[in-house]
């Protein structure tokens, strides 16, 4: 979520400013930057479960899924390298626990079709009884001369 985005519902203020509730787990985790620790306490205080996509991504899964939220898991954006690849291709996949995903638009470009593929076999799972919504970035690690 771009910063300009994140603080246009406000500033943050008291422990959303620090990522949320804080606890001796807080401790373990992984260092984080602020905005991100903002970011991830105002999807957990939020009940939408796609409020970690980009709007148009939103509107996108709300309008394949229909009234089947209530056992949808928080959404989240995979970014998978990919070599040769030119520019960054979004593939919108639906994870179901104990089912393999469903690609929801297939990748135009054949390298990032095959990296698609090779991600399908690895795909996390979402908790048991639940899909999750997932937008998967297929990003270019370098530009080769045939970008240009």
């Amino acid at each position: 979520m771009p910063a300009n985005q994140l603080l246009a519902d406000g500033p943050p203020s008291g422990a959303e400013a620090l990522g949320g509730v804080l606890s001796l787990d807080s401790l373990n985790e992984p260092t984080m930057p602020p905005a991100a620790l903002v970011e991830r306490a105002r999807w957990q205080a939020n009940a939408n479960p796609l409020l970690p996509l980009p709007s148009e991504w939103r509107s996108f899964f709300r309008k394949v899924l229909g009234s089947a939220t209530a056992e949808l898991a928080p959404a989240m954006q995979w970014h998978q390298p990919v070599a040769g690849l030119c520019t960054t291709e979004l593939v919108p996949v639906l994870l179901r626990s104990n089912a393999k995903p469903i690609t929801l638009r297939q990748p135009k470009n054949s390298l990032a079709l095959a990296a698609h593929g090779q991600w399908l076999q690895e795909a996390p799972q979402p908790p048991p009884g639940q899909q999750q919504a997932l937008l998967l970035h297929l990003d270019p690690i370098t530009q080769g001369p045939k970008c240009k």
